[in-house]
């Protein structure tokens, strides 16, 4: 499932960023199906690929900005009906040396858990705390997290006082990483440090081990 924020948060409005929709291309199967977790999730470490303000914010197309068709425009008597889409993007960090901005505190979809677009159902995205492709989400840059294991690179250890960083080579992306300053691993930069873990018993929707991280990427 495309969640890997727990309920538990504290942030202040002022260190949300909502001026980046996020990058796409390498989970569009993600983006269609509720039940995979790929970097189209919320809790996804970000980092800013493309930030012009000599451009207009958002722009109109028949096709997104990447030339994928996202939606059906249909005709009208003034013209067609165009797709509205944040010009700029962030992507999902990849790599060690990606400047990590901030988390995704909403998911990117395009279609509900009952394979219902939802690009006509405004009241279904607030409930699923959605958003579209090319769409703004926001991005929290620190504040008080709770994440459950999916937001963890599986290869590192992770415990109370760990300090964290945003890289990660391989699926699934975005995810943090141990920031282990005895490893002679190329690392990024801090980020954060967990202050809590817990688990959840194997008949919760979201078993597993859950951490709560202290996030600070300004």
């Amino acid at each position: 499932m495309a969640l890997r924020l727990l309920p538990f948060r504290q942030y202040d409005e002022h260190d949300v960023v909502n001026m980046y929709f996020l990058e796409i291309s390498t989970f569009t199967d993600a983006i269609e199906n509720p039940d995979l977790d790929g970097g189209n999730a919320d809790g996804v470490l970000v980092s800013t690929v493309r930030g012009d303000l000599n451009s207009d914010p958002v722009r109109f197309s028949e096709k997104g900005p990447t030339n994928e068709i996202t939606f059906k425009s249909h005709p009208s008597p003034v013209g067609r009906n165009m797709y509205p889409f944040t010009y700029n993007y962030v992507k999902a960090v990849t790599d060690y040396t990606d400047k990590v901005l901030g988390v995704t505190l909403n998911q990117t979809l395009k279609y509900d858990e009952n394979g219902e677009p939802l690009q006509y159902r405004a009241e279904k995205r607030d409930e699923l705390q959605v958003v579209l492709p090319y769409k703004t989400v926001p991005i929290a840059t620190r504040g008080l997290f709770t994440f459950n294991a999916n937001a963890f690179y599986t290869g590192d250890t992770f415990s109370v006082g760990t300090s964290l960083m945003g890289a990660n080579n391989a699926a699934p992306q975005g995810v943090f990483r141990n920031y282990d300053t005895t490893s002679f691993r190329v690392r990024g930069d801090k980020i954060g440090t967990i202050l809590a873990t817990g688990s959840r018993a194997a008949d919760d929707a979201y078993a597993g081990n859950y951490y709560l991280v202290k996030l600070d990427c300004t």
